[in-house]
């Protein structure tokens, strides 16, 4: 874990500026029946990554995820905190196929670089921002005993409130998942893109998702 963490700061280490928005991991389940909880342990671009979701049935589901993580920059620590909630619709596909979408809503706090064009020396300040966002995220994925794969696309409204100022984005985020255990346990990695829908954003992000981890799905009468 604490590996995977020091390949997330390394990462963020390589901007000059603090950044303000860290893409977190893509919580992608497949969960297919009534009952079935998986939990997740993820460590990566926004640091200690945990997470939670539970069939309510075979094919509604909710979601919670965290993302934990302080670093250094220019002597100072900066935390960032960002909690998602999501109801989702899951239905089998073809053989051993599964789409599931998820739409939510997150909300966090961060520290970071914001960047004003309008002043005269294009000025970059340091604020603390109130992170909210609404996303959408559909996925086709493959589940076997062994091995999982997963495409998903998670798009993003974000609203960020630094300094009394409002900023509004859209990103999205495709990412490549993969899952190799068996049956209920599976060690997982992630890698993806988060790229911004306008061309102005104010504020310094992470383009990369990068995420390893571990996953645990409970069923009283695992088969998949």
């Amino acid at each position: 874990m604490k590996k995977g963490i020091l390949i997330g700061l390394i990462i963020i280490g390589l901007y000059a500026c603090s950044p303000v928005y860290l893409p977190n991991h893509i919580n992608t389940p497949l969960l297919t029946r009534q009952g079935e909880l998986n939990a997740n342990l993820n460590v990566g671009i926004s640091g200690f990554n945990p997470q939670i979701s539970y069939a309510i049935t075979d094919q509604l589901s909710v979601m919670a995820n965290g993302s934990f993580v302080s670093f250094q920059n220019d002597g100072n620590t900066y935390p960032y905190r960002l909690i998602d909630l999501a109801l989702g619709y899951n239905k089998p596909i073809w053989n051993n196929g599964i789409f599931e979408t998820y739409t939510g809503f997150s909300n966090g706090q961060s520290y970071g670089t914001f960047f004003y064009d309008q002043s005269p020396d294009n000025d970059a300040v340091d604020y603390k921002a109130n992170i909210q966002r609404l996303f959408l995220q559909p996925a086709f994925g493959f589940r076997s005993q062994v091995f999982d794969m997963v495409l998903a696309n998670r798009l993003i409204l974000h609203k960020v409130r630094a300094n009394g100022q409002y900023f509004y984005d859209g990103f999205t985020e495709p990412v490549l998942n993969m899952k190799l255990g068996y049956k209920a346990v599976k060690l997982t990695g992630q890698f993806g893109l988060s790229i911004p829908l306008s061309t102005n954003v104010s504020y310094s992000w992470v383009p990369y998702i990068f995420y390893i981890g571990l996953q645990v799905k409970l069923f009283k009468d695992y088969k998949k």
